[in-house]
């Protein structure tokens, strides 16, 4: 075997090993998410990566850590002077910035968000150490206990020189930057042991530890450890998705809450969490397409639209999946301009939370006559309701807003004016957003003359105004060729 680099190309005990600085040891985190940038292209094969996950228990887990381990040493070893001898530089960051694939779909069966399971010790085998090792452990050890910790550090960067496999080696080293009040330095070379001793609640423990000293690419680092050890901790899985979301990593965290989804189907919390991420990285399909899943998940199981909560043992709409996420999702069909299907998602999903799941034949009508206002005038003749009266069923405003919106995109003006009427019937400083939205979907169809009053009316008042506002405003002026007044407007919002 060869042997590990003297001591003297340690330098001083200030560059024993790993470097001075955390950030410098392990790469900064601004340099970590840089890196992890380049990674966009590679994001449609990430979910193929599943039949390539190592199967707990099977060893493959310890392999891949102790050969993180090994290149670590190996970087070590390749520096020859001083100056280089005092860092690692990048080279954790080969692991810190794993692969989102490799880790994303390692899924296996779990039991209970929250719940943390115990694993035992993983198989600690290392090598066979020599009697010289031994007998310098035990000099170390002996050094340590009689207070010397130059000496014991000078015996255990020996003992490692020798057989960097030494897991007693790293953590007495350990010891003693801790109680010279190291402890950045101590917890690194903590790091290193753990690399030897397979052990996922050691892991979670450095995971911990690290995010209290604000080392947040080295928590992460750990908190994929714990995982590959012991697939069963959705904890670790968790609170890696949670830092990384946390220090703007939004891929990695991503990744992680979508781990954690395929452990527990359609999970309204992890849905939350998933949204927001999703959205600020602008993929509104996947967005889509959980929350439809969820949909219809949550419809099968409470067809009469309501649940029982368990942590209040009390009925809520939906079993959870209720008004809110319903409008989420004809939003995300609305901006992909699935129009149709935010309409069908409003109109079901109501009817749903109202406990008419069975009332299918409402889907016959190509109207909204399901939910028709007692103040609307009757509709003429059968039309495309199929001959069915209307329901005058109640609909929440913001969900109404939703279905003007839609058909107003869709070019189904009328009916979508129904709709816009009933919102736009509301006091205007309650419901701002969605006056703006009905006048910009009016706009986008070309319809100034629609638009424009709504823009008028946010406009008046200061606590509704806008650049947007005024500017949308005289666009509609001057497209109806009311160049004066269009031109006071710009002035006014100049």
């Amino acid at each position: 075997m060869a042997s590990f680099p003297g001591p003297a190309s340690f330098g001083s005990d200030d560059e024993l090993i790993v470097m001075e600085e955390e950030d410098e040891a392990f790469g900064s985190d601004e340099e970590y998410l840089e890196s992890s940038e380049d990674d966009d292209e590679n994001d449609e094969d990430e979910t193929d990566e599943e039949s390539n996950q190592v199967e707990p228990g099977d060893g493959g887990a310890e392999e891949e850590i102790e050969g993180d381990f090994d290149r670590l040493v190996q970087s070590i070893r390749s520096r020859d002077d001083p100056a280089a001898a005092a860092g690692l530089t990048k080279d954790w960051d080969f692991s810190i910035e794993d692969k989102d694939a490799e880790f994303r779909d390692d899924l296996r069966e779990a039991s209970g968000v929250g719940r943390r399971r115990k694993k035992g010790k993983g198989r600690q085998l290392g090598p066979v150490l020599s009697q010289q090792v031994r007998s310098l452990i035990g000099d170390g050890n002996q050094a340590y206990v009689d207070s010397d910790l130059p000496e014991a550090i000078r015996i255990m960067q020996e003992v490692i020189r020798i057989e960097p496999r030494a897991a007693s080696a790293w953590s007495v080293l350990a010891q003693c930057y801790s109680d010279m009040a190291q402890p950045q330095k101590a917890l690194q070379l903590r790091i290193m042991a753990a690399h030897l001793r397979h052990d996922a609640d050691e892991w979670d423990r450095l995971a911990t530890q690290s995010r209290e000293l604000g080392h947040n690419q080295q928590a992460l680092y750990c908190y994929r450890k714990v995982y590959s050890l012991d697939p069963t901790n959705v904890d670790a899985l968790w609170d890696r998705a949670s830092l990384a979301k946390e220090t703007g990593d939004l891929k990695t965290s991503r990744n992680a809450f979508l781990s954690i989804l395929k452990r527990f189907p359609h999970d309204l919390t992890v849905l939350a969490e998933l949204r927001t991420i999703l959205i600020e990285l602008s993929d509104l399909p996947t967005c889509a397409n959980l929350f439809q899943q969820a949909f219809a998940h949550y419809q099968q199981r409470y067809p009469s639209g309501r649940g029982m909560d368990v942590a209040s043992n009390t009925e809520i709409p939906g079993g959870g999946f209720g008004l809110m996420e319903i409008l989420v999702l004809a939003d995300l069909f609305n901006t992909l301009g699935e129009h149709e299907r935010a309409i069908d998602t409003i109109r079901k999903g109501c009817r749903w939370l109202q406990g008419r799941g069975d009332q299918k034949y409402w889907d016959s009508c190509n109207d909204d006559r399901e939910y028709d206002l007692l103040e609307m005038a009757p509709r003429l003749g059968v039309g495309d309701g199929g001959g069915v009266e209307p329901g005058r069923y109640p609909l929440d405003i913001n969900a109404r807003h939703r279905l003007a919106v839609a058909r107003i995109k869709m070019g189904e003006i009328d009916e979508g004016k129904l709709h816009a009427n009933a919102v736009l019937s509301q006091d205007v400083l309650d419901y701002a957003p969605l006056f703006a939205e009905i006048a910009d979907a009016y706009f986008e169809r070309d319809l100034y003359a629609e638009a424009r009053p709504i823009y008028e009316l946010l406009g008046a008042d200061a606590a509704t105004s806008s650049l947007y506002i005024l500017l949308q405003t005289a666009a509609c002026l001057r497209m109806l060729d009311e160049l004066k007044e269009a031109a006071e407007v710009y002035e006014h919002g100049a």
